[in-house]
């Protein structure tokens, strides 16, 4: 049986003059994955730019519980944006209050050793 998995990152959904379409496209992403029956997301890193405002969290925040509702999440910091210095705060208190199917690790080292527990 084959493991479908969607993989994306570097969306740098920013608060401007294109914050519409960059949030339409990330809305078509996670409609098509699930539409596909992924088995699980991957998402790695630069959620944004800088430091997130309150509407692209609560972007981010609606599609990751989107995803997790359907399939495991598994979200990566990445090289700048809102997730670096565990800034992921926000998005850790959308997985205790919506989902269980949402694992953030803010640093590659934690991949690997979340890996190694795993298999």
């Amino acid at each position: 049986m084959p493991l479908r998995f969607c993989h994306a990152g570097d969306f740098h959904l920013d608060e401007d003059r294109y914050f519409a379409d960059t949030a339409q496209c990330l809305e078509w992403f996670v409609a098509d994955a699930i539409r596909a029956s992924v088995d699980f997301f991957v998402i790695d890193g630069d959620l944004t730019t800088y430091k997130a405002t309150i509407k692209e969290r609560n972007t981010w925040v609606d599609m990751l519980v989107e995803m997790a509702n359907h399939a495991p999440v598994i979200l990566i910091a990445g090289n700048h944006g809102a997730e670096l210095e565990g800034d992921l705060y926000v998005f850790g208190r959308a997985k205790e209050l919506r989902t269980n199917n949402l694992h953030i690790l803010n640093r590659c080292d934690k991949l690997f050793a979340w890996d190694r527990r795993n298999s």
